[in-house]
């Protein structure tokens, strides 16, 4: 456990003894606010801290509430004695496993999927990366397509034993009909279109809130779809166009995994 965290992160108050001992307030408390009478100086010293938290890749929301957990009923005493009232007394904070998998504001996770196909035409590689205001990122370039529009989606199964056919159906976790990225009503998966160019290779750039690494509609272990045609983005009159976009065959797919540090 690093400084500023956990039952060693205090910041002390002046004097204190055997007799009286001294304000010592953890950091997650002084960061959430909980201790009413703690100084500005005190929750400057803080701030600091978690600064350098986050500096060396900790969470703030992991480390506040890491903390916060292990004392979420405790009393703070101040010099002379007596109880200094403490704001929230009782309430209960996520565990730590709780915030690695919610989702939250757990920023820096990253995966990558490799992109084949059947005859291994289509070539390829997605970078994830998912930041810590919720949204994923997705950087990548994929060649050997025809040149156009290709529906782009994440599929429900992370299973290739049969090429792209045995990915599963688009990943729908709300059990919503098939629409566009920007659409209230629309798969998890939803991706809507990447574009091939003239010589065949789609650079590919897309953000979106829908797809964490973490939690419980997670799409790690998921596979990442690409289809021969365009996405209609549930508009058109197919009878396909409300369940996959009527967006054709399945030409390229990885599985997405967590990406190496190294």
């Amino acid at each position: 456990m690093m400084g500023g965290c956990g039952r060693g992160g205090v910041v002390d108050g002046d004097g204190g003894g055997a007799k009286g001992d001294a304000e010592r307030f953890s950091v997650c408390e002084l960061l959430n606010g909980l201790v009413e009478t703690a100084s500005d100086e005190k929750k400057t010293r803080a701030a600091t801290r978690m600064k350098k938290a986050k500096k060396i890749g900790r969470s703030g929301e992991a480390c506040v509430c890491e903390c916060e957990e292990r004392r979420r009923r405790f009393q703070v005493k101040k010099k002379g004695g007596g109880d200094v009232k403490v704001k929230g007394e009782g309430r209960k904070c996520k565990s730590r496993n709780e915030i690695r998998s919610s989702g939250g504001r757990m920023g820096g996770l990253k995966a990558v999927a490799v992109i084949t196909s059947g005859d291994n035409s289509i070539k390829g590689s997605l970078h994830f990366h998912q930041q810590s205001n919720g949204v994923t990122q997705i950087r990548g370039k994929i060649i050997g397509l025809k040149p156009g529009l290709h529906g782009f989606h994440i599929h429900a199964l992370g299973d290739t034993t049969n090429g792209c056919n045995s990915t599963g159906p688009h990943f729908n976790p709300l059990n919503k009909d098939h629409g566009a990225p920007w659409d209230d009503a629309r798969h998890a998966g939803d991706l809507g279109n990447i574009v091939a160019a003239q010589d065949g290779v789609a650079e590919v750039a897309i953000e979106d809130k829908h797809i964490p690494l973490s939690g419980q509609h997670s799409i790690l272990g998921r596979a990442v779809v690409i289809h021969a045609d365009s996405d209609d983005l549930g508009k058109g009159n197919h009878e396909l166009s409300k369940t996959t976009g009527n967006a054709g065959a399945r030409v390229g797919c990885g599985v997405i995994g967590l990406q190496s540090s190294v």
